[in-house]
Formats: C-alpha cells, sequence, structure tokens
C-alpha cells in the first residue's frame, strides 16, 4: 500500500472527526452570527474609504468581531488540542523518517544526566546483527554526551546495547525499507514521552536519553514528493470543506 493512501484515509477520518467536535462544541448560530459581523464590518471598510471616522470605528468593530470568532473556536481547539498532538507525534513515527537502509550509516548518542568522568572507562556500545558498529565512544564532556556511528547491515529489528559504568540501556533501531513504527529517542522524561512514544522510559538510569538518528523521509503522490505534514493538512482541509455543509458545521 503506497505511504499516501493510508495516510489519506487518516487525514479524511481526522477531518471529519474535527468537524464532529465543531458541531457538538460550539453553538452554530452564534458562529454564523460571529461570520455575519465580521464581512459586514469589512463591507464598511470599502463602502465608507472616504469616511476616516467610520473607517477608524469599522476598523475597531473588525477587531472585537474578529476576537469574539475567535472565542467561540477557543473550545473546541482545547478539546481537540492533546488527541491532535498524540496523533501528529504518532504519524511522524510512521511517515516522517525512513528505517535505515542496508549499507547506511548514522550516529547513536546517549546524553547522560550526570557530568562525564574523563578519568573513568568510556561507555559501550553492542550491537545485534542487523547493525554495525564501526566506531569507539566518542565523549563529549561539556555536552555529557557519548556518541558512535553505526552502520546498517541486513534488513530486520536490531537492538542496541549501551553500557556505563552504573547503568545499561536498550534501545531498537530499525533496518529496511518501508513504513515503520521508528522511536527516535528513548527518553527518561515523562513530557518529553509525548514526544518520543514506542519505547518505555529509562527509568531509575543515569541516562537521560538514547537516541538514533534515522533519514528523514517524504510521502510522494501525483508527481510530488512532500513532508507528510503538508499532505495531512492538505487533504484533511479539503475534507472538511467539502463536508461541512453535509454535517452542518460553521467555522
Amino acid at each position: 500500500m503506497p505511504p499516501l493512501f493510508s495516510l489519506a484515509i487518516i487525514s479524511v477520518v481526522t477531518g471529519v472527526l474535527l468537524l464532529w467536535v465543531f458541531r457538538y462544541t460550539v453553538d452554530q448560530a452564534k458562529v454564523k452570527r460571529a461570520q455575519g459581523k465580521v464581512r459586514a464590518h469589512l463591507l464598511e471598510l470599502m463602502l465608507f474609504a472616504d469616511e476616516p471616522a467610520l473607517i477608524w470605528k469599522a476598523h475597531c468593530d473588525l477587531v472585537v468581531a474578529n476576537f469574539r470568532y475567535l472565542g467561540l473556536m477557543l473550545r473546541p481547539a482545547l478539546i481537540s488540542g492533546i488527541p491532535m498532538i498524540f496523533l501528529l507525534t504518532n504519524l511522524d513515527a510512521f511517515y516522517g523518517k525512513s528505517p535505515l537502509a542496508p549499507g547506511q550509516d548514522t550516529l547513536v548518542t546517549m546524553h547522560l544526566k550526570q557530568p562525564l568522568d574523563p578519568s573513568a572507562a568510556a561507555p559501550s556500545l553492542k550491537a545485534s546483527g542487523e547493525v554495525t558498529v564501526e566506531t569507539p565512544a566518542v565523549r563529549q564532556l561539556e555536552e555529557r554526551q557519548v556518541s558512535w556511528r553505526i552502520r546498517g547491515a541486513r534488513a530486520g529489528s536490531g537492538t542496541l546495547d549501551l553500557s556505563t559504568p552504573n547503568s545499561s540501556v536498550t534501545k531498537k533501531v530499525e533496518v529496511g525499507s518501508g513504513l515503520r513504527y521508528l522511536t527516535q529517542r528513548k527518553v527518561s522524561a515523562i513530557l518529553d514521552y509525548f514526544m518520543n512514544p514506542g519505547e518505555s522510559f529509562l527509568s531509575g538510569s543515569t541516562v537521560d536519553w538514547v537516541e538514533v538518528r534515522y533519514p528523514a523521509a517524504s510521502v510522494a503522490g501525483f508527481g510530488l514528493e512532500l513532508h507528510w505534514l503538508v499532505w495531512f493538512m492538505a487533504i484533511s482541509f479539503i475534507s472538511m470543506l467539502l463536508l461541512k455543509k453535509r454535517l452542518k458545521v460553521s467555522f
């Protein structure tokens, strides 16, 4: 299945759900009245272009009318905000990145909660057969980071085992092609987890996060290759415009 096909289905469903939220959380009559006032004040600006006093009053009324209209949109925006953030984060894990291709290299970076001890042994990295570790640990003392270069060896779902003198961490790594759920960063903070779901927390560890830098991906369709979010926003908005009258929604 082409990525654009599945993304289009998700986009249309999202557009319908957003219309449903607007329909049942906003007084549609008030929305229509607010839209009418905005249009009326815009007409005033065109009709009384030679009357400075009327133009000024129309400007002020237009600002007030716009704020009232935006106030009506605030409730559905708040209701749909958190689910949308969760949805977009997970969609980016599918459509925003590509797994490593066999033979392609990238960096693995581990960020520690405490400063690195330059006299201590360097952290180590061991990988499953899907990837090859090509360099020893490179420590960046000021940033509390340790990095390695790895290279995809064969298609599959592999693991990276990172060890420090005080703890050990396992991180997933994907090699191959096609759509896969890719968690770029494994984290220890709850707020960071909302942007990097897919793997368990680094609880009770001296490691703050571990990151595998996957290459960016685009979604192809109709002779274009665009970021998935462009397709998602365009298809969702078009579906909302086409269906808003059928669902009796004004926005």
